[in-house]
């Protein structure tokens, strides 16, 4: 941050990253006092100012779709709280997947698209069959587009500088 104060960063979403984000806060939080500057001095960043990170682009890297950003699962959700809120990030810098704003057919909810909660991904290359099954291959095409655009919007913003991935206790991976 102190070399780029106005980068871009990507953090993980995850139980893995915890512990960074305990210790970042720690860091932040006590970077004048004895203890903090101690523990700088210990790992060769004395001298160092103290980072302000509202320069900073966070872009988010992976969601559940179709949860709900609302939703305390979220991970758009996690981000804002521990990442925007918690680091002091700029949320209007902040890249983010927002579950309830990607467009699908018609204006249609993803239960209408979807009723039976199963997205059938052979309709971006097959015909569909009738009309509900036409919806459903427009709304995944509106998704792959919507995604397409957003890997434009990180390509804009000159790709993501810092990236910090993890791995979770169930496997996921970022």
């Amino acid at each position: 941050v102190a070399r780029n104060p106005n980068g871009v960063i990507s953090l993980p979403t995850s139980k893995s990253s915890q512990y960074f984000i305990k210790y970042t806060q720690f860091f932040l939080e006590n970077w004048d006092t004895p203890k903090g500057q101690n523990l700088l001095n210990t790992y060769g960043l004395s001298g160092v100012k103290k980072p302000d990170l509202s320069g900073l682009h966070f872009v988010q890297m992976n969601e559940f779709y179709p949860i709900s950003s609302k939703q305390h699962n979220s991970f758009c959700n996690y981000i804002q709280s521990y990442y925007i809120d918690g680091f002091g990030l700029n949320p209007n810098k902040a890249l983010l997947i927002n579950s309830d704003l990607i467009p699908l057919a018609e204006g249609k909810t993803y239960n209408e698209v979807f009723p039976d909660l199963k997205i059938d991904l052979s309709l971006r290359y097959r015909d569909a069959k009738n009309p509900m099954e036409k919806i459903q291959q427009k709304s995944i095409l509106m998704i792959d587009n919507w995604c397409s655009e957003y890997e434009q919007k990180v390509r804009a913003l000159g790709g993501i500088g810092f990236f910090l991935g993890s791995i979770g206790p169930d496997g996921h991976i970022a």
